[in-house]
């Protein structure tokens, strides 16, 4: 190992070496030289410093005087401005934010809302009378408002239905429900406003209006304006009529006045001849053209005046066949007034074709509408198509219920087919004594019970028919008598047993 590395380490102060100083007497000798021009050159810069300090100060000293009186000018404007603005942090710090009651504005303690007072006010009386005022009518509002909801509730669901059966052409349910509509209203407005308090009781709520005038147009589409134009009469009398109903009204009132002068006219007629075989059909014609010269009178309505005039002279069928397709030519709509003619006499003529396409008017028109079915069932029947009969009869029991005409129609092809018990049983089982009830089905039921033998059925029924103030048809007395058959009375006849 080298020796020298064991040798500890000696700092340089702690040693005082000897050093050779002939080299550094001449560099000291040399740098004293320059340090005596430097400092010639500071003392120089200090003599500059000095003059230039003592211009500035006699520039300072010009400057003072001026600058002391815009100070002076300054201070006296900071003053009087400090005298007279005082700022609410000033304020707040010299007198204290002040807090006051929130209900009587007394003085409180900070931080506090209400006084003593109120706050025991308060909590004694929670609302002021005011507000229960206010919060009890809003409540009585609000009860008011679900009451008549509720009340009104089952006729805006009877109103609903008849929209729903009148979009589905089901004009017998629709006007069920609007009269059920009705019933619920009046009854609802007759507890609301007594006749003895002076108010009508059909305008003092919307619904009863609204359920009348609804009624109203199913009438009008069931039997037409002339039916639904006596009730428009009747329930508004000189009151304005509704929009709904106005174009009912417009055309009840020209059927109205035609009529009424035909009836002038003919009670003068009448007067002057002594049995119904001296009416003539051309007096009669001519007295409809005197009045249709007149006034301007629906001209369909004046063509069925005609077809009438035919029925009562008792014209040739081709004559009234001449003058119901005029009015269908006119108003082929006005199904209400011509269908039941233009059917009877297109089966007369032994023109099924044209008898069933007016009853598949009527259907379509309502497909629930009783007699157009039981009128297409006697079409089919009398042109010998029973099966289609039956089917017709299956297919619309999916959207009415057991109807008189329909069960009729039923019991005489099921006599037709020689199911004479099956029949009778069918039509006693349906006979109901109600505005339903027409002579055509207790012509049936008398056919069914002679032909069953019985006894007691047929004597109720003729009379039934007495009592009523009509006799027994010529035909089912032959019946009887054995003169004629059932084939010959509902395959063939055209009377009133048909």
């Amino acid at each position: 190992m080298d020796e020298k590395n064991l040798n500890p380490i000696i700092e340089p102060e702690d040693v005082n070496p000897v050093v050779d100083t002939s080299a550094d007497e001449a560099d000291t000798v040399e740098l004293e030289a320059v340090e005596a021009e430097t400092e010639a050159v500071e003392a120089d810069e200090t003599e500059t410093q000095a003059a230039e300090a003592d211009e500035t100060e006699s520039n300072e000293a010009e400057e003072s005087d001026f600058t002391r009186e815009i100070a002076g000018a300054d201070v006296l404007i900071q003053d009087l401005e400090d005298i007279t603005e005082e700022t609410p942090a000033d304020d707040a710090e010299d007198e204290g934010e002040k807090f006051y009651c929130a209900r009587c504005e007394q003085e409180v303690p900070e931080f506090t809302e209400l006084c003593e007072d109120c706050e025991r006010k308060i909590k004694r009386y929670p609302i002021s009378f005011g507000k229960f005022i206010l919060a009890f009518l809003l409540m009585l509002v609000s009860m008011t408002g679900a009451l008549t909801v509720l009340v009104n509730y089952p006729i805006a669901l009877s109103v609903f239905k008849g929209d729903v059966a009148l979009s589905r052409k089901e004009l017998a349910k629709c006007y069920e429900y609007y009269a059920e509509a009705y019933e619920k209203s009046a009854e609802l407005n007759m507890l609301s406003a007594p006749p003895s308090a002076g108010i009508s009781p059909y305008t003092f709520f919307t619904s009863g209006n609204n359920t009348l005038a609804r009624q109203f147009l199913a009438i009008n589409e069931l039997n037409g304006p002339y039916v639904s134009g006596q009730y428009l009469e009747r329930y508004y009398e000189d009151k304005k009529v509704p929009f709904l109903l106005r174009g009912i009204k417009k055309e009840y009132d020209g059927i109205a006045a035609a009529v009424e002068r035909m009836n002038e006219e003919y009670e003068l007629y009448f007067q002057n001849v002594q049995t119904e075989d001296d009416v003539n059909f051309s007096d009669l014609l001519a007295i409809l053209a005197r009045i249709e010269a007149e006034g301007s009178y629906p001209g369909y309505i004046m063509e069925y005046f005609r077809m009438e005039a035919a029925k009562m002279t008792n014209a040739d069928l081709e004559t009234r066949l001449s003058h119901i397709e005029k009015v269908i030519e006119m108003n082929s709509d006005a199904m209400w007034l011509y269908a039941a003619d233009a059917i009877a006499a297109y089966k007369e003529s032994g023109d099924f074709a044209k008898a069933l396409s007016v009853c598949q008017k009527l259907i379509k028109k309502d497909r629930t509408n009783p007699s157009a079915v039981a009128d297409a069932m006697s079409v089919l029947r009398m042109d010998g198509k029973f099966g289609e009969a039956m089917q017709l009869y299956d297919m619309s029991m999916n959207n009415m219920e057991q109807n008189p005409a329909m069960e009729r129609e039923f019991a005489i092809i099921m006599l037709l087919q020689g199911d004479v018990d099956g029949a009778h049983d069918r039509l006693t089982e349906n006979y109901v004594m109600d505005e339903n009830l027409t002579a055509k089905y207790v012509y049936a039921l008398m056919i069914s019970a002679l032909l069953a033998e019985d006894d007691e059925m047929y004597g109720e029924m003729n009379m039934l028919l007495i009592q009523n103030g009509m006799m027994t048809p010529d035909k089912i007395q032959r019946l009887g008598a054995g003169s004629v058959t059932v084939q010959d009375i509902f395959m063939k006849g055209t009377g009133e047993a048909e």
